[in-house]
């Protein structure tokens, strides 16, 4: 008698686990055919690029600053890729900060410097951003400069921001 009790108990397991199988098969799932996080979807070319020039003042704690809109109808912009260069008007030495903002926050924030006085040398940021910085649609993005330290000169910082739309 023990022995078919296991038996029974051997079937009904079988058979409830037949059963769980089959309803993971019949039912319905979402289709996704994306990864989840920022998804490139604007038509066949969906990268941009943006370059310009910020001023840098001479002055210690002086700013200036510029506007960048990369932001498409219905998209967010997504910048992968940040180049900048320091300028200086005078071969000199300027350490400058560049904050990256929205009308809300601080999205990013870097120093470049020129560190060569007397030698026509400019300093080179370049980065490669893994995740990106996003800018959401209709958000304005303004680049502004910070002097922390110029040896009596200004100049300018050449950008180049690039990068891809996504959905918001």
């Amino acid at each position: 008698m023990a022995t078919n009790v296991w038996k029974m108990m051997a079937v009904a397991g079988f058979a409830a686990l037949g059963g769980m199988t089959w309803t993971q098969l019949i039912m319905p799932r979402d289709a996704v055919g994306y990864p989840s996080g920022p998804a490139v979807s604007l038509g066949a070319n969906p990268v941009f690029s943006y370059g310009g020039a910020l001023g840098f003042s001479s002055s210690i704690g002086g700013t200036q600053a510029t506007t960048v809109t990369p932001s498409a109808t219905g998209q967010d912009a997504i910048i992968t890729d940040v180049v900048l260069t320091v300028a200086p008007t005078d071969n000199c030495y300027a350490t400058v900060d560049v904050a990256f903002t929205d009308s809300s926050s601080t999205l990013a924030r870097f120093g470049v410097s020129q560190s060569h006085v007397h030698v026509a040398s400019n300093g080179v940021l370049e980065a490669n951003l893994g995740s990106g910085i996003r800018v959401a649609e209709g958000e304005t993005l303004t680049l502004t400069s910070t002097s922390r330290y110029t040896y009596s000169c200004s100049g300018y910082i050449f950008y180049t921001l690039s990068g891809y739309y996504a959905e918001p």
